[in-house]
């Protein structure tokens, strides 16, 4: 929460420049009222005086005028300040999510945080936009009038006053457990959004096996459940609610026949029962302007928390390592010492007290069966998590150093964002020379890929590459780790999707990438990793063994199981099975 306080700070003297407006109007709401009883008086007078009615109109005319005039002033104000705050709070958030260690996502779904930064941040623009002006008025205008009637006959005041007490208690039975129900509101929203673009993200499998969204349970409960929530909480709330409002505009029903017992029994003058109809009947009015703002502030309470909680969330180590102090030139050795890291504590550790020491220059591969805890050390090495005991540095001169910032990782699937080739290239160099950028692209053999390009490296290649093949998307990230020119490279099996003639180019990338850098490779086919200087054997996120493949296949059981079993299955066919040949 502090840190949505000190964004705000910033705007406070717009706001508080959007309230004064607000209060001017308000007080000047009231003049038609004023209007009335003014003429009323010059026209039960003794000697009407027309020409005092008229400039009385006048008056409240222009008063009129002048009233929306500071209406209109108070909402501008108070947009600008909240369009002004929405766009530097997404900013803000933007760079927040670019700061937090990779272990803040690990709790949070990407629906959730797409309503915090999308949903919530809009959310607030009526909060700064509409409600301070509201607020004002709402306050304000009854608050002056009931000062005014007390003035005029404190007892009608009062009974204008009367069904006030009936409309608030109705609105608390409404409100009951209402944070309560905020909390489950939001939460229903946000499993919408998640099983939406659960579903916009598998739109293709659904289309390929003919189903369609309704056919998808967590669909229909996602989207639907927010109806039905919705629908509950009217139900429940209707009858009091609807008391509620009739309790705050039926003033009439009190005011007018107490005020015409007055003016029958001559204890008020007809203006002073004309003014108590016009203003008094809608004193309580106002106040369903500020239980709707109350609403609405209960519901961006959770949402400035939700913000809050990002912004407030603590960032990782800022980069001490930068590619500009260490380039491939530099000989860098890895040290992971006695590391260890959980994801979840009912799931036990992913890795437990791994220790491995990587010399400068070398290619070394992390083997293992699925879940042995390959990608997480990966993760580990390139600084994408913190472990959560332990230590992973990158040795420079003997001397221990972050691996933030000198380490590129190329994963299995490419990971582009929605933009042109230039700009996800830049993302690994923002100030990269066209020179650079040829130079990456012919190593990764992306010059070819650009060619067939309608713009080459200004075209945009849609979210996540969508019109990039897998090929082409995944030489787009070989060049860019080829840019970042980092002295430490992370692949994870990058050519292990590919087609043969883009496996063929990609290799040739990778083959340049890995000259003269410290290379880990995460191997699930042991044949493409048979050179590695040493191969490190994880099983059950303990590190059991490493050597080179034949000191491994000698006495490591969990790899001579894996080399076994792929080799075995280097024979299989579809068809009819094949028949191996006897030696004569």
């Amino acid at each position: 929460m502090s840190a949505v306080s000190a964004l705000v700070r910033p705007y406070r003297m717009r706001l508080a420049a959007s309230g004064a407006l607000g209060i001017a109007a308000a007080v000047l709401e009231l003049t038609p009222a004023a209007g009335i009883y003014l003429a009323a008086q010059s026209v039960y007078s003794p000697s009407p005086d027309a020409w005092s009615v008229l400039s009385i109109a006048a008056v409240v005319f222009v008063l009129i005028l002048l009233r929306y005039v500071l209406y209109g002033s108070s909402l501008i104000v108070s947009h600008a300040a909240a369009f002004s705050l929405q766009t530097r709070l997404r900013a803000q958030l933007a760079e927040k999510l670019g700061r937090v260690p990779r272990s803040f996502f690990d709790g949070r779904s990407p629906g959730s945080l797409k309503k915090a930064l999308v949903d919530d941040v809009d959310a607030l623009e009526a909060t700064f936009a509409h409600h301070v002006p509201d607020a004002a008025s709402g306050a304000v205008t009854p608050l002056i009038a009931f000062i005014v009637l007390l003035f005029v006959d404190w007892r009608l005041a009062l009974v204008s006053l009367s069904l006030v007490p009936l409309g608030i208690a109705a609105m608390s039975l409404a409100m009951r457990n209402f944070d309560t129900m905020m909390e489950q509101w939001h939460s229903a929203e946000r499993r919408a959004n998640e099983v939406v673009l659960e579903l916009l993200r598998g739109i293709v499998v659904l289309k390929a096996y003919g189903r369609d969204a309704t056919e998808m349970k967590r669909v229909r409960e996602g989207v639907f459940g927010v109806r039905d929530f919705a629908e509950g909480i009217n139900k429940r709330s209707a009858p009091a609610y609807t008391l509620f409002m009739l309790m705050l505009s039926s003033n009439l029903v009190v005011v007018l026949p107490v005020g015409v017992a007055f003016y029958q029994a001559g204890e008020i003058g007809k203006p002073v029962l004309l003014l108590f109809l016009a203003l008094g009947y809608g004193l309580t009015a106002p106040l369903m302007k500020l239980m709707f703002l109350f609403g609405d502030m209960q519901m961006n309470l959770v949402r400035i928390q939700r913000i809050g909680t990002i912004l407030d969330a603590d960032e990782q180590e800022r980069e001490v390592t930068g590619v500009s102090a260490l380039t491939a030139a530099a000989r860098v050795g890895v040290v992971v010492q006695s590391v260890s890291f959980t994801y979840d504590e009912a799931r036990g550790p992913a890795l437990e007290d791994v220790t491995l020491a990587i010399e400068p220059g070398q290619r070394v591969a992390l083997v293992g069966p699925s879940g042995a805890g390959k990608s997480t050390l990966a993760q580990l090495i390139s600084a994408a998590r913190e472990p959560g005991a332990g230590e992973v540095a990158l040795l420079v001169d003997g001397e221990r150093r972050s691996p933030r910032g000198a380490v590129s990782f190329v994963g299995q699937e490419a990971q582009l964002f929605f933009g042109t080739v230039r700009e996800n290239l830049l993302m690994a160099r923002p100030n990269a020379s066209d020179e650079q950028l040829a130079a990456a692209a012919q190593a990764a053999g992306l010059q070819e890929v650009l060619a067939r390009l309608p713009k080459g490296l200004d075209t945009q290649i849609g979210e996540r590459g969508a019109h990039l093949s897998g090929g082409e998307a995944q030489r787009v990230t070989v060049a860019r780790a080829l840019l970042r020119d980092a002295p430490v490279v992370v692949l994870d099996e990058v050519t292990s999707h590919l087609d043969p003639e883009n496996e063929r180019a990609v290799q040739r990338g990778v083959d340049a990438l890995a000259v003269g850098r410290t290379l880990v490779i995460i191997a699930h086919r042991l044949r493409t990793i048979i050179g590695a200087d040493v191969i490190a054997v994880l099983d059950g996120g303990r590190l059991v063994d490493k050597g080179t493949h034949d000191e491994l296949r000698r006495r490591c059981a969990v790899y001579e199981r894996m080399w076994s079993a792929q080799q075995a299955a280097a024979g299989w066919t579809l068809g009819k099975p094949r028949v191996e040949e006897k030696a004569s």
